[in-house]
């Protein structure tokens, strides 16, 4: 469902690339980095959720850390570390993380579609 309405979302742009017979590959491309943008989010929301709510509980860093399996990735270190922060100062909002990752990410996908388009 949630591809669908991004490539509904992006049947407007890709009208003049298809009307020249040219870019198809592209625009799948582009819709392709728009869905997994928005994967990316909502995935990143459930690990921030989940470690607000474990920092809550009295769960340490590290321990948080150890159990998302992700102490290898570096955006998912900062995530967590971002997501303890939070919590502790009483700040955690799992929307606001949200519409703040979807507005960086979508500034990316534009970048692809703009470069598509300008071809």
């Amino acid at each position: 469902m949630r591809k669908a309405l991004v490539l509904l979302a992006l049947f407007p742009v890709s009208m003049p690339i298809l009307a020249d017979g040219s870019s198809r590959d592209e625009l799948k491309a582009a819709a392709d980095a728009a869905f997994n943008a928005a994967s990316y989010c909502h995935n990143s929301q459930a690990v921030y959720q989940g470690a607000v709510l474990a920092a809550r509980n009295g769960v340490p860093e590290g321990k948080i850390l150890e159990t998302s399996g992700l102490s290898g990735d570096k955006k998912g270190v900062a995530l967590i570390a971002l997501a303890v922060s939070d919590s502790a100062a009483g700040r955690a909002d799992p929307k606001r993380y949200y519409d703040s990752c979807m507005n960086s990410v979508r500034t990316d996908v534009n970048t692809l579609i703009d470069g598509v388009i300008d071809r």
